[in-house]
C-alpha cells in the first residue's frame, strides 16, 4: 500500500531533485514561488539577455510542473483502481479479522489519495503564476532592449529593404482570434458545458481556467490561450496576480473533475476546445 506514497514522492523528487523535510507544500510549488519572488524583488535595470534567461527558466519549470501533474493524475487513477479492488475484497471477507485488515488497507489508500490531491493542487496553482511572470520578464527585456537602442542608435546603412534585419530575440506575443473563433464562446464544447456550473457562466476567469484545464487534460496546448487571456486582462487594467491565481484554481479543478471520472477525450472535444478564443 505504501508504494503510492513513494510514487508521489518520486514524481516530485524527479522534477525537483530534493524535497526538504518539514515542507508544508510540495517542494516543486515552493521552488516556483521562490523563483517568482526572486524575479519580482529585483528593482534595478538588468541586462535583457539575463531577463530572457530568467523567463526561459520559469517557462521550463512550468512545463515540468505540468508533466508532474499528469504523472500525479496517473497515480490517482491507479490508487482509485486499487481502492475499488479492496472494497470488493472487504465485501467478500469471511471473518471479522479479514474485514478489519482490509478496512485498514482502504484507509491507507485513502490517505495516499488525499496526499496526491494535495500535491496536485499545490503544483497546479503555481503554473499560471510562472507563465505570467515569465511573460512579464520577456516584455521587460523587450522594453530595455528598445531603451538601449534609443540611447545608443547604431550607425547602419541600409541599401534596400532586404538588408534590414528583424528583431532577433523571441518574445511570446498574443495572437489574434481566427475567423472561426469568438471570445470565450464555449457553447459548442459539450465538455466545457458539463464542467461549467450555471453560476460561473458569466465569470470570464473561471471559464478560461476550465477551458485551460480541459485542454491540458486532453493533451492540447493551453499556454498560448492563457498568454492571450492575460494580455487582454492587462489591456483592461485587471489585477494580473489575482487572475493568474484564480485561473490556476479553476484549471486544477477542471483537470481533477475529468480525472475523477476517467474521462476519455475525443476528436469532438479537441475540435470544440480549439475554436474557443483565447
Amino acid at each position: 500500500m505504501r508504494h503510492l506514497i513513494l510514487l508521489s514522492a518520486l514524481l516530485l523528487i524527479a522534477a525537483c531533485q530534493t524535497v526538504p523535510a518539514g515542507s508544508d507544500l510540495p517542494y516543486m510549488a515552493q521552488q516556483a514561488e521562490a523563483q517568482v519572488a526572486e524575479a519580482e524583488e529585483a528593482t534595478t535595470p538588468r541586462d535583457p539577455e539575463l531577463l530572457r534567461a530568467e523567463a526561459d527558466t520559469l517557462r521550463e519549470e512550468a512545463i515540468r510542473m505540468d508533466d508532474a501533474i499528469i504523472a500525479l493524475n496517473d497515480a490517482l487513477s491507479s490508487a482509485g483502481a486499487e481502492r475499488a479492488e479492496l472494497v470488493t475484497a472487504y465485501e467478500a471477507a469471511e471473518t471479522e479479522e479479514d474485514a478489519a485488515a482490509i478496512e485498514a488497507q482502504i484507509k491507507d489508500v485513502d490517505s495516499d489519495i488525499e496526499a496526491l490531491y494535495a500535491d496536485g493542487n499545490a503544483i497546479a496553482s503555481q503554473i499560471p503564476l510562472l507563465i505570467a511572470r515569465s511573460d512579464a520578464l520577456y516584455a521587460e527585456a523587450e522594453a530595455l532592449e528598445l531603451e538601449l537602442a534609443e540611447a545608443n542608435p547604431p550607425v547602419q546603412l541600409v541599401q534596400d529593404e532586404t538588408d534590414a534585419q528583424p528583431n532577433a530575440f523571441p518574445v511570446p506575443m498574443p495572437v489574434p482570434a481566427r475567423p472561426d473563433q469568438s471570445f470565450l464562446d464555449y457553447n459548442q464544447s459539450e465538455l466545457v458545458l458539463a464542467l461549467l456550473s450555471e453560476e460561473l457562466r458569466e465569470d470570464d476567469v473561471a471559464i478560461m481556467g476550465i477551458v485551460s484545464g480541459a485542454r491540458s487534460y486532453c493533451g492540447m496546448g493551453w499556454q498560448q490561450g492563457f498568454v492571450n487571456f492575460m494580455q487582454i486582462a492587462a489591456d483592461n487594467g485587471w489585477d494580473l496576480n489575482q487572475i493568474a491565481n484564480e485561473h490556476g484554481l479553476f484549471m486544477g479543478a477542471a483537470r481533477r473533475a475529468l480525472q475523477d471520472v476517467s474521462y476519455v477525450c475525443n476528436i469532438e472535444d479537441a475540435e470544440s476546445l480549439d475554436i474557443i478564443y483565447p
